[in-house]
């Protein structure tokens, strides 16, 4: 829900979204220690379950201008964001970051302009 309200509000209650996320994101980031991936030096099941995060996150963030993982707050998730994206496999089946962008933005401003 932390993702949902980060994307689809503002103000105060998008802030407390944010910190919300970045505390869920601290168990990814040591669940990352020493690792290349969350199964070792492989990709495993985890990387797979959670992989979508590692292409729209950075998306949203964008699109709502805020920063939940960074250098300073998960650099671990940070780097894993950027291993698992060049895996051919998953490269090949990503949908065109452009686009997707530009559909995130067009999602956002339909939901805030229906908040109450």
């Amino acid at each position: 829900m932390h993702l949902l309200n980060v994307f689809s509000t503002e103000g105060e209650v998008q802030q407390k979204a944010v910190e919300e996320a970045r505390e869920v994101f601290k168990t990814l980031e040591q669940a990352l220690e020493g690792k290349r991936f969350f199964g070792g030096d492989c990709i495993n099941y985890l990387d797979l379950a959670i992989g979508w995060f590692a292409f729209w996150l950075p998306i949203i963030e964008e699109t709502v201008s805020v920063s939940m993982v960074d250098d300073a707050n998960a650099p671990l998730l940070k780097a894993w964001f950027g291993r698992f994206l060049e895996v051919n496999v998953i490269k090949s089946i990503l949908p065109p970051r452009d686009k997707t962008s530009e559909m995130s933005k067009i999602r956002r401003n339909q939901l805030l302009s229906n908040m109450p």
